[in-house]
């Protein structure tokens, strides 16, 4: 996976960026706690997800800005649905 990693840098930045903080946020979707886990799982699985989506989204400001803007228009759409879903 390092090789992977090592020959897309080697061929642009943002493609050895956007395969490792796409796997980072793969990760987090695929941890799937159960409800009654600690609470420390949740975090984790949050946290993963939060820094690959937000490395995608800072590679995404330094290409083209505008692709920039559409990932934190997604994000804070996320938010708001996930916000009505829940209730508060």
């Amino acid at each position: 996976m390092l090789g992977v990693l090592a020959a897309l840098g080697a061929l642009h930045w943002g493609a050895g960026l956007s395969a490792a903080m796409g796997g980072i946020h793969a990760a987090g979707l695929l941890i799937t706690p159960k409800l009654d886990a600690s609470r420390a799982a949740h975090v984790l699985r949050w946290t993963t997800c939060s820094v690959g989506y937000s490395g995608l989204t800072g590679r995404a400001f330094a290409l083209y800005v505008p692709l920039g803007w559409i990932g934190v228009a997604l994000a804070v759409t996320a938010a708001g649905a996930w916000l009505t879903r829940t209730g508060v």
